[in-house]
C-alpha cells in the first residue's frame, strides 16, 4: 500500500529541505545507543524511537513566508540544530528536514551532494579550533576557555591529516599561511590535500608504538 507523504511541519525561520545526502559523525552513534559511553552525570534524556543525523545537503522544497536569500531548488547544506539538538531533535536522516535558515548555506557549486554533507560538522569543528570559535558556551571538558591564534607564518603539525577533521584542518591552516605538517598513516598519503609549503609524514604501525606506546 503505497501512503502519502507527511512533511515535517515548517515553521517561520526555516527552510524544508529534500535531503540527497547525509554525513555521519561520532555524535550520531553515541545517540543511537543512548550516550551510554559518556559518565552518568553528562547523560541526557534520550527518548526512543528517535531519527538520528546532524549534516545533510539537498534541495529547498519549501520556504517560511519570513525568510530571505533562499529559493525552492536552492541546493544547499547544513548541520541541523547541532548542538540543541543532540538528544535527538536534529532528525536529519530522513527524506525531508525542516532547519533554521541561519543555520543553512548555499552548497558550492563544484562539489556535489555526497562531498557537501560530509562537511558541516567536520569543518566547523577545524575552523572553530583554528580559526574562530564563533560561540561562548563554556566546554565542560576544557577548563580554560579555548582561544585561536593567528597562523600566519607559523608551523602547524595535524595528526590525523587524514580524517574528517584533520584534512579541513591542513586545508584551513595553508590558507591563513601557515606551514603544515601533516601526519598521516602511509596508505592515505594520495588523499592528503596538496600543498606546496608543508611536509607529508607517513606514519607506521610500528612508529605510534614506539612514539605513542
Amino acid at each position: 500500500m503505497l501512503r502519502g507523504r507527511t512533511d515535517p511541519e515548517l515553521k517561520p525561520g526555516e527552510l524544508l529541505v529534500h535531503v540527497h545526502a547525509v554525513g555521519m559523525n561520532p555524535p550520531d552513534w553515541y545517540l543511537r545507543d543512548g550516550y551510554k559511553t559518556l559518565p552518568p552525570e553528562w547523560q541526557p534524556k534520550v527518548s526512543f524511537p528517535l531519527i538520528v543525523g546532524t549534516d545533510v545537503s539537498g534541495v529547498v522544497e519549501a520556504v517560511a513566508g519570513n525568510v530571505n536569500g533562499f529559493s525552492i531548488s536552492d541546493e544547499v547544506y547544513s548541520m541541523v540544530r547541532f548542538p540543541s539538538g543532540f538528544a535527538g531533535d536534529s532528525k536529519a536522516y530522513a527524506e525531508f528536514v525542516t532547519v533554521s535558515a541561519s543555520e543553512v548555506a548555499l552548497k558550492p557549486e563544484g562539489i556535489d551532494h555526497v562531498h557537501a554533507a560530509g562537511a558541516p560538522m567536520s569543518l566547523l569543528t577545524a575552523w572553530q579550533y583554528m580559526i574562530e570559535l564563533g560561540h561562548d558556551v563554556k566546554n565542560p571538558l576544557q577548563l580554560h576557555k579555548h582561544e585561536p591564534v593567528p597562523l600566519e607564518g607559523k608551523t602547524v603539525l595535524v595528526n590525523g591529516a587524514a580524517g574528517g577533521v584533520g584534512h579541513f584542518a591542513v586545508q584551513l591552516a595553508k590558507w591563513k599561511g601557515a606551514r603544515v605538517i601533516a601526519v598521516a598513516s602511509g596508505k592515505n598519503e594520495k588523499f592528503l590535500p596538496r600543498t606546496r609549503r608543508g611536509q607529508i609524514h607517513r606514519l607506521h604501525q610500528d612508529q605510534a608504538r614506539r612514539c605513542c606506546p
